[in-house]
């Protein structure tokens, strides 16, 4: 195996979810983890329905494992609807039915994605949601912006509203990929031996924006996977892009014109490594499925790579070509890290997005205990095996078992969700606004938030309350007018844990602000268990 894919199949993996077993509970939690697999059996392109749980079987790292969790999920399409609130007040919970256990998002990247590409991908949209005009799905549309994930559309089963919403969405494609082509053909008719410099900043400009697609890339994954995480059931996120390499880690030699001298750079690796960990264990710990899309016009580099007519160097299609694999590498990481599917080199995109969809409305899940105590942090393997059937399986191939404290990932948890313009519903508040008092030209205003007591902050066993609050009030410009940030931890005496369980928590603070209007960013953590509460709120001062 080549040290490229031992770096990218290191990679592959999914997160330990809690356990919130019904007997014992507290016992279970303290001792072992419950591992959830949901899993996709497929004959002849359809699903594999009336399995039970002896036909399978799981491994870990090579090892069988006693399945304690099976359901074969049909789920609802039934629609999430926000929760009612009276006039001056917000709110991030949602009313929801238990049933509701499908959601699927479609977020069309405009990091990576060029304006030749995005008008492809529109019209291959557009044909998807005709073509699934009476299906009453519920579909939510994002788009991925360079430094923000735009809601374009909140969930809906109509696919004309996220039609008229999608055109009516025309903020243009990020910048169109640095074309290094064109450089290298000037070079060569220049033939001068003084261009090692050119050529060298030529190399560092690709890779730096390389490296900012990246980056961008999974920090937009990561926010989406924090504003999901609070939604019951399995998701799935349809991410439509042109990709980006996944550590531009391959480049060719431009000192030379062998093509077959391309060197392996792995000095981005560390980080790539880093960034990738980190939002594979937040996409599947909020069981999220990515069904990489690729947006591309179809070709073939091998072909390029041999075409005379295109008259470049040879030693730029090798480096087009080895970029392409990359790409292709991308996806797929990202889809088996997942238990997604990815789908490239296809003319009909629309037929991708159908076949994505059609894996939301039937799925296996499957379940097993670890012992915290006998499991080493770090990356372990897994495989689902059907017995007896000739059917193509499709589930996460591994887990991320740590065993640092929520509280590890506080600081970026935090950067991220104020930094966002989604909800994060898993810890639901109420707020108000109220002007207090008058300070020169400005205003006191004083923010309510109120916890219900159903969120479990503190219990008899944990009387711990560990908070971090942080509000963000901020321009129409997008400058920022006030803001206050507070770490909350305190012993709950045993007296009160009651009446809080009951009643909930009440937290409050002040924002100063000229006359005007503020779109304000709030944001809960609970750092004992990392569950996050957010809502972006306009708020106008008088």
């Amino acid at each position: 195996m080549s040290l490229r894919n031992r770096i990218l199949l290191a990679l592959i993996c999914t997160a330990v979810l809690s356990c919130a077993g019904q007997e014992n509970a507290s016992t279970l939690r303290a001792q072992t983890d419950l591992v959830l697999i949901p899993t996709h059996v497929r004959l002849h392109g359809k699903h594999l329905s009336g399995l039970s749980k002896e036909d399978f079987s799981v491994l870990q790292d090579g090892q069988l494992q006693r399945i304690s969790v099976f359901e074969e999920v049909r789920p609802s399409s039934e629609k999430l609807r926000p929760a009612s609130v009276a006039p001056g007040e917000f709110t991030n919970s949602l009313v929801t039915d238990p049933k509701v256990s499908r959601y699927v998002v479609i977020a069309i990247d405009r990091i990576n994605t060029t304006a030749m590409d995005m008008n492809r991908l529109r019209d291959a949209l557009s044909g998807f949601l005709a073509r699934i005009a009476s299906s009453d799905e519920p579909i939510g549309l994002i788009a991925i912006n360079p430094h923000t994930v735009e809601v374009v559309h909140d969930f809906t089963s109509d696919p004309k509203v996220l039609k008229t919403a999608l055109d009516r969405n025309r903020t243009p494609a990020g910048k169109l990929r640095y074309d290094s082509n064109w450089l290298d053909e000037t070079l060569d008719e220049i033939g001068s031996a003084n261009t090692s410099g050119v050529k060298e900043r030529e190399q560092a400009m690709v890779q730096f924006q390389e490296r900012s697609n990246r980056i961008s890339s999974l920090e937009a994954l990561q926010r989406i996977a924090l504003s999901l995480s609070g939604l019951p059931g399995h998701k799935s996120l349809l991410w439509v892009s042109s990709g980006y390499p996944f550590a531009s880690l391959f480049k060719a030699d431009r000192n030379t014109r062998d093509s077959s001298n391309v060197k392996f750079t792995p000095e981005n690796a560390p980080e790539a490594l880093g960034l990738d960990e980190y939002t594979m264990h937040l996409l599947n710990t909020a069981n999220i499925a990515v069904y990489p899309v690729d947006a591309r016009s179809p070709s073939n580099s091998a072909w390029s790579y041999m075409d005379p007519s295109l008259q470049r160097p040879e030693r730029s299609n090798e480096a087009e070509r080895l970029r392409d694999q990359d790409v292709a590498a991308t996806f797929e990481h990202l889809a088996a890290s997942t238990g997604g599917k990815p789908c490239y080199s296809r003319a009909d995109m629309a037929s991708c997005l159908e076949e994505a969809l059609e894996d939301a409305r039937e799925y296996y899940v499957l379940g097993y205990y670890i012992d915290r105590s006998k499991v080493k942090s770090g990356w372990h393997k897994l495989q689902v095996k059907v017995v007896g059937q000739k059917a193509a399986v499709r589930a996460r191939s591994g887990f991320l078992f740590s065993d640092e404290s929520p509280d590890f990932t506080k600081a970026t948890d935090m950067r991220l969700a104020v930094n966002s313009r989604l909800a994060e519903v898993e810890l639901p508040f109420l707020g108000r606004w109220t002007e207090i008092s008058r300070n020169g030209d400005k205003r006191v205003i004083e923010v309510e938030l109120k916890v219900p007591g159903t969120t479990e902050l503190i219990s008899s066993s944990s009387r711990i309350l560990n908070l971090e609050v942080a509000a963000v009030a901020r321009n129409p410009d997008g400058t920022i007018a006030g803001q206050f940030g507070q770490h909350i931890e305190r012993d709950i005496p045993s007296e009160q844990i009651e009446e809080i369980q009951k009643s909930g928590i009440t937290y409050k603070n002040k924002l100063e602000l000229r006359p005007g209007r503020y779109l304000v960013r709030i944001v809960l953590r609970d750092n004992k268990t990392a569950r996050l509460g957010s809502v972006s709120t306009p708020l106008t001062v008088n």
